[in-house]
């Protein structure tokens, strides 16, 4: 089963994204290095930053979802928040 990626966590700063999980294709953005917040399986907070672009089939023009990178910057976070 496949699952949206806004059922793990949410967008900081980012509150197109967050509207809804059922946005229209034409207002999917690519974006770099957002913050996006999630509980882990302890459920401890984690913050990670995305970066992403579109997808859409090749055929159809069907949103299909994202592709990119997703790094873990808590730590980073909390020393910055520290200082």
């Amino acid at each position: 089963m496949d699952q949206s990626l806004f059922s793990f966590g949410s967008f900081d700063d980012f509150e197109e994204a967050n509207r809804s999980n059922h946005l229209k294709a034409e207002s999917r953005v690519p974006f770099s290095n957002i913050a996006y917040s999630v509980s882990a399986a302890d459920g401890t907070p984690r913050l990670f930053e995305l970066s992403g672009v579109p997808m859409f089939d090749e055929y159809s023009g069907k949103f299909i979802g994202y592709r990119g990178t997703a790094k873990d910057i808590t730590a980073r976070s909390e020393a910055e928040d520290r200082v």
